[in-house]
């Protein structure tokens, strides 16, 4: 099988471990009436409500219906709009809960773009946290997605003044985290806002990661994680500042934060004095990555994992990913490592990625220690498996084609590989997203061989375009190979690259 369809198939199957399901199974466990949740239990002749937002939310909460169908007094869950049939064309029905008179299920946020279904559902929801007692238990399903999903602006702001802030900010560059600042800041849900609702019932947040270093506090705007509500408005301000985005912003942001501080001022001791909520990461883009390489393990190849905190500019993350290759390969073509030069650079240059030094040393430490007992130390293997994970931002231009971070991602990699080839060694090279859409597109990402950069498979003059205008996923269309669609995976856990090196024998050529 050619290397793109060894990365394609490996991505896929590492899915299964991150299924929404099954990560609320392991995390939950019912015995007889007692159901429990870390060192929490909550008996279930008491009520429990159940909310939920996110892409992943649909398979989290059919697990809980599976488990405590019979205890549940109402359910209402926010998920993406056509997510229902998304998952019945992709084969994954068993990621849809049954819709019975306790469960509300409400799909909105187009496109992952906050709107009128999306705003309804937050106000569905935050009518049942409301309604919760001291003896009652809220179970808050929580993944990516989750911040679009769950939209309720402090007035005078609307749904549509909101989305044109993310938008504005989006467009010059801000990360995920700052934008999890500034919907916080603009929000009656977000910041811990909804679990307050729901005080003083038992909340237990079961979140799935979508956000690098898995801070809970940002992850769908850390809706049930308690926080500072006047820090959140100040770097709310700093951020539209950092990115010189004043003049982008509608004429009403002020005065709800203007409402927002007078909020964030009454008495919050109470809520934490009680400690009502227990939160727990349930998963998260390490399992995806892990099972990834423990999955190409069993096909030969000798694995090495980045990070999986990496992040900053796409295209930037693409270069580094090019400084690898550039390392591995020297390495093989003249068996031996570099000398300690270039691993100080290469240690160096993971860091501007969001990697601490000692995550730097490690990688740097794995990957001189795979070269020595594969290729090096004569050991037969596949090849050479370089893996990461994260989320990296993407700075759009006036009028941008039609693509998403990970087809640039792969694009703007194979742009650099085709300037330095080398006919000794084939090298593979994927980026995908774990919830099987990349950006407002139908792929979750791309998949790119050096064998395939010849003039006759790869328009170098149309590439560069399509880089340029952000049009990636155009390149690929028009190529008419590369695209990597699976349709809704039913999660959400970042995203996932793939770098693979071998040395071609002359039995290969």
């Amino acid at each position: 099988m050619a290397v793109t369809g060894v990365l394609s198939e490996i991505f896929v199957r590492s899915l299964e471990v991150v299924r929404p399901d099954r990560l609320v199974k392991k995390s939950l466990a019912r015995h007889g009436d007692c159901l429990v949740f870390g060192n929490h239990y909550h008996v279930l002749s008491q009520d429990v409500f159940v909310v939920g937002f996110g892409k992943a939310v649909s398979g989290m909460y059919q697990q809980i219906q599976d488990m405590i169908h019979d205890h549940i007094v109402q359910g209402v869950i926010s998920v993406p709009a056509t997510l229902q049939k998304d998952l019945m064309a992709s084969g994954k029905q068993h990621l849809w809960p049954s819709r019975d008179d306790k469960t509300m299920i409400c799909e909105g946020a187009f496109n992952n773009v906050p709107d009128n279904e999306s705003y309804k559902a937050a106000e569905s929801i935050q009518a049942i946290c409301s309604q919760a007692e001291k003896d009652d238990l809220v179970i808050a399903l929580v993944s990516g997605g989750g911040s679009a999903l769950l939209t309720s602006p402090i007035p005078p702001l609307t749904v549509n003044e909101k989305r044109e802030i993310t938008t504005a900010l989006t467009s010059r560059g801000a990360t995920i985290e700052e934008l999890n600042t500034v919907r916080k800041s603009i929000s009656l849900v977000k910041g811990g806002k909804l679990a307050k609702l729901a005080y003083p019932a038992k909340v237990w947040g079961l979140i799935l990661s979508d956000v690098v270093n898995n801070p809970i506090d940002f992850i769908a705007s850390g809706p049930t994680v308690y926080g500072d509500e006047a820090s959140y408005i100040r770097e709310a301000e700093l951020i539209i500042e950092k990115y010189n985005a004043a003049s982008l912003m509608p004429a009403s942001l002020p005065l709800a934060l203007e409402q927002a501080r007078r909020l964030a001022k009454r008495d919050h001791s109470v809520y934490d004095k009680y400690g009502n909520v227990s939160n727990a990461i349930i998963g998260s883009n390490a399992l995806c990555v892990e099972e990834a390489m423990s999955l190409m393990r069993r096909r030969g190849y000798y694995t090495v994992a980045i990070s999986c905190s990496l992040q900053g500019r796409t295209c930037a993350l693409a270069t580094f990913y090019t400084q690898v290759l550039v390392y591995v390969r020297n390495s093989l073509a003249h068996s031996r490592l570099p000398n300690p030069e270039h691993r100080e650079k290469l240690m160096l240059d993971v860091q501007e990625h969001g990697v601490t030094e000692e995550e730097a040393n490690r990688f740097v430490r794995d990957l001189d220690e795979g070269l020595v007992k594969s290729s090096l130390g004569g050991g037969k293997c596949a090849g050479l498996c370089i893996a990461g994970g994260g989320e990296t931002t993407t700075v759009l231009c006036p009028r941008p084609g039609l693509g998403g971070r990970n087809q640039e991602m792969v694009l703007s990699f194979a742009c650099t590989v085709k300037d330095m080839a080398d006919d000794r060694f084939e090298v593979g090279f994927l980026s995908c997203g774990t919830d099987g859409q990349d950006g407002p597109t139908t792929a979750a990402g791309a998949v790119i061989s050096s064998l395939e950069l010849g003039t006759d498979q790869f328009d170098e003059v149309d590439a560069a375009k399509s880089l340029e205008g952000n049009d990636s996923h155009g390149f690929f269309k028009r190529r008419g190979k590369g695209l990597i669609t699976t349709g809704s995976s039913g999660t959400n856990v970042m995203d996932i690259q793939l770098l693979t090196v071998k040395l071609i024998d002359d039995d290969d050529a």
